[in-house]
Formats: C-alpha cells, structure tokens, sequence
C-alpha cells in the first residue's frame, strides 16, 4: 500500500480470515501540525484497507522515536536532539 509521507510505513498481512495493517510511524515532537497530518494520512490509510479487503482489519501502529538521531547514521541527520 503507497502511503505519501516519507515518516511513516504501512503495510498490510492478508490472512484467511483477517488483514492485519501495520504502521510505523514518526511525528516530530511537539509538532502540532505534523501529528494532526500523520493522523490524516493514517485515518485515511485504514479507511482505503477496509474499503479493499473483504475480511476483518486488525491493527498495530509502531513509533519510530529515534528515526533521526546520529547513531543511525545518514547524510541528512542533524548532529541537534
């Protein structure tokens, strides 16, 4: 499933009887604005799975709270916490 947002991954396991969606998913703290469009793209996300599969959803949403510190290395990470 394409989701636009380059901090957050979803995927969907299908299973007889079920769907699980699975989101991982970073929001800039104290970021009203970037929570409330993370929120957005992740109610619209489970809509389209239920809309799309004929079974029931189940689902686990992740945080990724260390997605920019410098241990995981990177270009673009910030040296700032």
């Amino acid at each position: 499933m394409a989701i636009e947002s380059l901090d957050m991954t979803v995927a969907i396991i299908r299973l007889l009887e079920r769907s699980i969606l699975i989101a991982s998913v970073y929001v800039l703290g104290f970021d009203l604005y970037a929570l409330r469009d993370t929120y957005n793209k992740l109610r619209k996300a489970i809509k389209e799975v239920r809309r799309k599969v004929n079974t029931a959803v189940e689902m686990v949403v992740v945080g990724d709270f260390n997605r920019y510190d410098q241990r995981w290395g990177g270009d673009d990470v910030s040296v700032e916490r």
